[in-house]
């Protein structure tokens, strides 16, 4: 890797323990509910909330990591999930402080999952970036495996208060892997006559101007508001009401598209040898949307596993190629804030889909495998946002030789 090997790695995997735990406390908290009120309505609520903090929290995130120590906001995060974690120990048999608790963690992990595309480009040369963010994603894809089996078999074995001392272990390794970590000093960002509140919001504003970027996530809204709801409520509420409320099948469910996201992104990394960030955008796209079908169409359980092992492929090969264009074509300056800024676009849909999901199960207005297959449908439609923008297939079929200051020359009014 060059430049700082041992950082580069050392923050990657604190990285992983970090929203490792986030997960896990995600699905232990989900799973205790469904235990405790038994309905969709609570975990939607939940779910919601939680995605809305992460949401608005985003464009701050953003905003700090640009123009403040990025080591210090990180740490800080960090430092405060650790306390969080503790605290949810002893709290986690009420609702209110669940809807609290995660909500703060969940504002915490805006920061922390901003921060990669942001510190990555300061840890290895940029011939090395591509595959260095290729990896990150690879690994990172672990968090839902680990993330599951942490939080659902653990709570399979030993119960729910085991699972959540697993988690507050995970944040303080993260903690302390980080502290190790050595950052360039880089250079400090220049004043800026703006308010902080047209600084926070810059990433929005750039992104307007970036229209590979804005297509991409109006591509991914349309996945969000099926796929993360299809996870965090249906598969929970499904295994309670058809396969005897045993949880083993929710770490087979959750772990299935986990393994398909790590398998996708080690694809994605020898794929680019031979197909371009376009080609493996669609390919992508079009698994996603077949796994959503394939889940909604079959009613056995292991196809269903299946089903949601390509949708897992799919996410990391479309969203890796969007990763290291924005790697090489955003300059240092922005990163941050318009990273923070796709983000809180592209997962806006979570908690409409978490509501309208736990909502429909809960009163039965529909067939719900009916509306999961025509959201699959309109996934793979949704990769139309990209075919037909000229400039989203410029930019994807463009070398890394080409991305240096792309965005910049292209798009100058969106760095104003």
């Amino acid at each position: 890797m060059s430049r700082n090997s041992m950082s580069y790695y050392g923050y990657i995997f604190s990285h992983l323990c970090s929203i490792v735990a986030f997960r896990s406390a995600s699905v232990v908290i989900i799973w205790a509910l469904v235990q405790l009120f038994g309905h969709a309505e609570s975990v939607g609520v939940l779910v919601a909330v939680m995605w809305v903090a992460n949401i608005l929290f985003l464009p701050i995130s953003g905003y700090l990591l640009d123009r403040y120590a990025k080591k210090t906001v990180v740490l800080f995060c960090s430092i405060a999930s650790v306390l969080l974690a503790f605290i949810l120990l002893f709290s986690y048999q009420s609702f209110i402080s669940c809807l609290i608790l995660i909500s703060l963690l969940s504002i915490l992990n805006s920061a922390i999952s901003t921060a990669p595309n942001t510190l990555i480009p300061l840890l290895v040369s940029k011939e090395n970036l591509t595959n260095a963010i290729g990896i990150s994603s690879t690994l990172n894809s672990l968090q839902v495996i680990i993330g599951v089996v942490v939080g659902g078999g653990v709570i399979y074995a030993v119960g729910i208060v085991n699972s959540l001392l697993a988690t507050f272990v995970l944040y303080l390794i993260s903690l302390l892997l980080f502290s190790f970590v050595r950052l360039p000093s880089g250079e400090k960002p220049a004043p800026s006559a703006e308010s902080k509140a047209l600084q926070i919001t810059q990433g929005f504003r750039s992104l307007k101007q970036l229209k590979p970027e804005l297509m991409f996530c109006y591509s991914a809204m349309v996945g969000n508001f099926i796929l993360t709801p299809l996870i965090s409520v249906v598969v929970p509420i499904y295994v309670q009401r058809t396969l005897n409320n045993d949880i083993s099948y929710v770490v087979l469910f959750e772990s299935s598209i986990a393994i398909g996201m790590l398998i996708g992104g080690t694809l994605s990394v020898k794929m680019n040898r031979w197909f371009n960030r376009y080609q493996q955008v669609l390919l992508g796209g079009l698994l996603i949307g077949l796994g959503v079908m394939a889940f909604a169409y079959t009613h056995t359980a292991a196809i269903k596993a299946i089903a949601l092992f390509l949708s897992g492929m799919g996410l990391t090969i479309k969203g890796i190629q969007f990763s290291s264009l924005r790697g090489h074509a955003v300059p240092v300056s922005h990163k941050a804030r318009i990273e923070s800024a796709i983000f809180a676009l592209c997962v806006l849909t979570i908690p409409l889909g978490s509501m309208a999901f736990s909502y429909a199960i809960d009163i039965n207005l529909f067939n719900i495998d009916t509306l999961i297959m025509t959201m699959g449908g309109l996934i793979i439609l949704s990769l139309a946002f990209i075919t037909q923008t000229r400039d989203c297939i410029e930019a994807l079929t463009a070398q890394d030789t080409q991305l240096e200051n792309y965005y910049t020359t292209r798009y100058p009014r969106a760095f104003l």
